[in-house]
């Protein structure tokens, strides 16, 4: 394996990263509440979708190939942003109830 092809691919996970972080966000504002699990099956869908139809498209061109394997490779960046954030909204969800549960004396 060359470097130029690590790097290729490492762009496809980092890219897929961002636009996982970004499809929860737009989801978050849109519901304008804490994350829910469904909005992450949402994303996930959402996600893995454009993955697909990426290398649909490409598959369609005559300068590209599509390939499954970079479905898989991009969903690493998927499921990646897709842990970061619920490891986040749960750190979240426990300072908000450590806060409201909080007596003033």
């Amino acid at each position: 394996m060359d470097m130029y092809y690590l790097l290729r691919k490492l762009a496809h996970v980092t890219v897929y990263f961002i636009l996982t972080l970004l499809v929860i966000r737009a989801i978050q504002i849109k519901n304008q509440s804490r994350l829910e699990a469904k909005d992450f099956v949402i994303t996930l869908i959402i996600v893995l979708l454009y993955a697909m139809s990426d290398e649909y498209h490409q598959s369609l061109t005559g300068f590209r190939d599509g390939r499954w394997s970079d479905v898989g490779i991009d969903s690493i960046g998927i499921v990646g942003a897709l842990t970061y954030s619920s490891i986040k909204n749960l750190s979240r969800k426990t300072i908000i109830n450590k806060s409201s549960s909080r007596q003033p004396s």
